[in-house]
């Protein structure tokens, strides 16, 4: 590496941080190479004596090792130590960064990374002796363009992900109403007045079907995923993990909606899902519910699919134990209010949401392609 490129260390310096100035860039943002951090031109000019430039590399050494990006501005930029600069000498500056992404490079930079630092960094030196196998200059650019012009697509996709799913979260807010509020700011033509008030448990009910005849199996174990919704364990996580009996397991049929008394991230006191897929059954961990006929279930995980309205409704019937679990019973979890509209309106409501959701899966498989399509020629065009 060190004989087609020159390789420099970042600032070792804790950055001062100002409102505007020369952006400064550390491990999470080597995808983007942007940030909201600047340090002064003052601080730049003392502590970057070689500074990054078009068509300069930056590499995570400290954390993450080996992710690198080409930089494409003629912006100042400064950096971490937490990543390492290339300036490339007679080499293509593409070719040498999809290099470094290739398995064999992969490889040589994990046995070169001190695994016993915490956090994990690979030293400078190692960098420069990494071995790479490089074709002429003409070769290397033909690549070069191949995978950038692979990259861009690939980026392109994923804006393209990222904005349906902020739509989507622009729907579960709009086309509800806001906490507080009886009417939702977006509505289908046709509907008109307010959403009726009343208890969860006038649209579900708990639901006491058990396991009891053993009609499931571990192999029928479901999870729920705060972004997969009900899954079957085995496929999802690649093996059960039931106790040594499921007979007091809940059945959850499709359809019904099962609430997970277990806190996530954004969502403290649980999630509520409902049951798409095929039958299974649900640890006693679990609360199963049965929809009324005047509730159509995909509505009620639409609804508190929103993170504050999922948590503006739990909150105040859940206490949590010592542990972190959720105390409160499968039938007073439904003993709070809820803003529904009619069958009529839910159905309309859930149909365009399912639409939607199939644009955002089927944009999510072709990125899952792009990427499998992208290491595919990361193996077959490096040696």
């Amino acid at each position: 590496m060190g004989s087609v490129a020159s390789i420099f260390d970042g600032t070792h310096q804790t950055p001062n941080y100002v409102d505007d100035g020369v952006m400064f860039l550390s491990v999470e943002n080597i995808n983007t190479l942007h940030s909201r951090k600047y340090i002064s031109e003052v601080d730049f000019l003392r502590n970057f004596k070689t500074a990054p430039e078009f068509g300069d590399i930056l590499m995570t050494r400290i954390g993450d090792i080996g992710t690198a990006n080409v930089v494409r501005t003629n912006e100042k930029l400064a950096y971490y130590v937490s990543l390492s600069l290339l300036k490339p000498k007679d080499s293509d500056a593409d070719f040498l960064a999809t290099s470094i992404h290739s398995p064999y490079v992969q490889k040589e930079l994990w046995e070169r990374t001190l695994h016993v630092a915490f956090p994990k960094k690979i030293n400078l030196g190692e960098i420069e002796n990494v071995k790479l196998r490089t074709p002429t200059l003409p070769e290397q650019t033909a690549i070069g363009n191949f995978f950038h012009t692979l990259d861009t697509i690939i980026t392109a996709n994923q804006q393209k992900l990222s904005k349906l799913k902020q739509l989507k979260a622009a729907y579960l807010q709009q086309m509800f109403p806001q906490v507080g509020e009886r009417v939702p700011r977006v509505r289908f033509e046709g509907f008109t007045g307010e959403w009726a008030i009343k208890k969860l448990s006038d649209f579900v009910e708990t639901s006491k079907i058990k396991n009891r005849q053993n009609q499931f199996t571990k192999q029928d174990v479901l999870s729920v995923s705060g972004e997969h919704g009900i899954v079957n364990q085995i496929q999802f996580q690649g093996r059960s993990f039931a106790g040594v009996s499921v007979t007091e397991y809940g059945v959850v049929a499709t359809g019904d909606i099962v609430y997970t008394k277990s806190p996530l991230k954004s969502n403290p006191h649980g999630i509520i899902k409902t049951n798409t897929g095929e039958a299974g059954i649900v640890s006693t961990l679990y609360a199963v519910y049965k929809p009324a006929p005047i509730t159509n279930p995909l509505f009620v995980q639409y609804y508190f699919e929103y993170d504050r309205r999922l948590n503006s409704y739990l909150k105040p019937l859940v206490n949590k134990g010592a542990k972190n679990d959720m105390k409160v019973s499968d039938d007073n979890a439904l003993v709070g209010d809820v803003v529904f509209p009619c069958r009529r309106e839910q159905d309309i409501i859930v149909t365009f949401l399912r639409v939607h959701d199939e644009h955002i899966a089927n944009q999510a498989q072709k990125l899952e392609r792009l990427g499998k399509l992208k290491s595919i020629y990361l193996r077959k065009m490096f040696i």
